[in-house]
Formats: C-alpha cells, sequence, structure tokens
C-alpha cells in the first residue's frame, strides 16, 4: 500500500490509482472497523525491522495506519475525489492526534530505526529545518550508522546495521545479506536533498522538476555532484562550498522540453549571479521571490553555472 501511493508521481500513476482506488479503500475501511474511534492500527507481527533496540509492533502500526490515510488523500485529490480527499484528511488528522496522545514524550532518548523508520528520517529532519542533524547522522560512524559498515570494510549497503565488524565478525548468519537496498535509503535523501534533484509532486514524469541544493551545516561536505536520467534526458546538480563558506557555485542541467523550479541558499535575492547579471534578469528565468534565506525560480531548459553569496 505504501509503495501504491508513489505512482502518482510517475507518468500513468493517476491512472494506477483509479483501477486499485476501490481495493485500497476497502483496506482503510477494514482497519476502520477493527480499531474504531482509538484510531490505532490493525496491529503487525513486527516492529520496526532490525533496529538496533525492539520497537513496539502497535507503534509502527499506528504509524503506517497515519501514513496510509495520508497518501490515500493525496491520491484521491489526484484523481478528482475531491470528497474523498476531504475525507481521508480528517481521518489522518485523528490518527496523528491520537498517536501524538499515546506516544509523545518530552523525555530525551536515543533514535534507533531499521527498515521502517531509516527512509524518512533525514528527509523529516530536513523538511523541519535541521539539516545539520541529518547531515549529523550521515557522518556518524558509530553503531548504528552508515558509516559504520564503510568502516569496517563495506563496498556493498549491508542488510543489518552490524552485519560485520572487525571486532565482532559477521552478524547473525541465518539472515545476513551484504547486498540490500533498506538501510541504502538515504540515498534517495543525497539525491532529492544534498544534491536536490527531486520530484515535482504536481508534475508527474520529470516535465518539470525541483532543484533544491542544501549545504551541509556541519562543514564536513564542501562539495557535491549528481546526475539523474530523466524521460527528458540528463539532469545535473553539482555545489561547492568556497570563500570561507561565505560563496556557494552551483552548477544545472535542466534538460530540453522540461523546466525546474530552483530553491537556492542565498543571503539575498541580488546575490543569485550567473555571471555578472542576477539570475532574475537572465533571459527565460522568472523570479518567484526570497524567503527564509532561499531564492526560488523557474528555470527554462538549459546549462547554468551560477554563484551565491551566502552570508
Amino acid at each position: 500500500m505504501p509503495e501504491t501511493g508513489e505512482v502518482t508521481h510517475d507518468e500513468g500513476g493517476a491512472l494506477d490509482v483509479v483501477v486499485h482506488h476501490r481495493v485500497m479503500t476497502r483496506y482503510l475501511d477494514w482497519i476502520r472497523e477493527q480499531t474504531g474511534d482509538t484510531y490505532a492500527g490493525q496491529g503487525s507481527l513486527t516492529g520496526d525491522w532490525l533496529a538496533p533496540q525492539k520497537t513496539s509492533a502497535q507503534l509502527m502500526s499506528d504509524v503506517y495506519y497515519g501514513y496510509v490515510a495520508r497518501l490515500m488523500g493525496q491520491m484521491a485529490r489526484a484523481i478528482g475525489r475531491t470528497a474523498d480527499g476531504e475525507a481521508y484528511e480528517r481521518l489522518f488528522a485523528r490518527i496523528k492526534q491520537a498517536f501524538i496522545t499515546k506516544y509523545l514524550s518530552t523525555e530525551g532518548g536515543r533514535v534507533t530505526v531499521g527498515f521502517l523508520g531509516v527512509n524518512v528520517l533525514a528527509p523529516v529532519l530536513t523538511d523541519e529545518g535541521r539539516a545539520d542533524l541529518a547531515y549529523k547522522l550521515l557522518h556518524q560512524d558509530a553503531l548504528p550508522s552508515w558509516l559504520y559498515s564503510v568502516k569496517n570494510g563495506a563496498t556493498t549497503v549491508w542488510e543489518r546495521w552490524n552485519s560485520y565488524s572487525e571486532d565482532d565478525g559477521f552478524g547473525p548468519v541465518s539472515m545476513n545479506s551484504f547486498n540490500h537496498y533498506a538501510y541504502g535509503a538515504i540515498m534517495e535523501w543525497m539525491y532529492a536533498y544534498m544534491a536536490g534533484i527531486a520530484r515535482d509532486p504536481d508534475s508527474p514524469g520529470f516535465k518539470r522538476f525541483v532543484l533544491r541544493p542544501h549545504i551541509d551545516p556541519t562543514g564536513g561536505i564542501t562539495q557535491v555532484a549528481a546526475s539523474f536520467e530523466s524521460p527528458y534526458g540528463e539532469i545535473r546538480s553539482e555545489w561547492a562550498v568556497d570563500d570561507g563558506g561565505r560563496t556557494l557555485m552551483y552548477d544545472a542541467v535542466v534538460p530540453a522540453n522540461s523546466e525546474a523550479t530552483l530553491r537556492l541558499p542565498a543571503v539575498s535575492a541580488d546575490a543569485v549571479r550567473e555571471g555578472r547579471t542576477p539570475l532574475a534578469r537572465v533571459d527565460g528565468v522568472r523570479f518567484l521571490g526570497h524567503a527564509d534565506g532561499v531564492s526560488t525560480y523557474r528555470m527554462p531548459s538549459g546549462r547554468y553555472h551560477l554563484t551565491a553569496r551566502l552570508h
């Protein structure tokens, strides 16, 4: 079910939603019949799979009940079922409030995640304005972390945080893959947030897309380059910080017959330039605004070599 929601972002996704809408609606109705006004999930056999510390199976079920309800709202609107969309949005709000009441605590603690939590950790932190914490997690090399495996000789993504260590040898051998996607979900964040090549949810298939690089506030990473082969050609996004962290150099390629919404950190709109020309005055570029240290533009196809003053 969660994966089904992603097809609305791709070409033909709305048709897939229409075809499967009745079955998905029956599934949500069934959960509601089981749990009623508690707004809890239907239960689960496992918690956050392979997390270093045991996670409540009911907690994970409650989380995904809310996630699925929100996806259903988005998909209903995408296929023109506005009333259904509003109903699922109200359901999501009630599930969210029930979750906060049941689980939220102000006491500090160590965050540990498994397969079901790892993919949302860095994106949510970044969306909430804490890219510094997302980068801090990326840089960690103690167990559990992505660089822990690298420090222990990994050249692929492992199934377990502790699949192998130089001190303890192999992890549980009954289920221990050394080429496994789940914890590799951090790569989605590296493409969409670090490099900044992201889908536009209102324009499936990369006809229009978003360029929104997030520089590393910790200073640990000072340059990034990434490319993605879209249906319209190669998209490129490259950045480097120079001049003691005061200047951002940014290169981008927007392929033919597509356009990008660029959101670039800068001290002001006038501080973003192509050569000596403010980007807002470049032919074909539309300036959309500057807020919270980010300048936003609509960019036609082409190659761009930009600089932005950060401080």
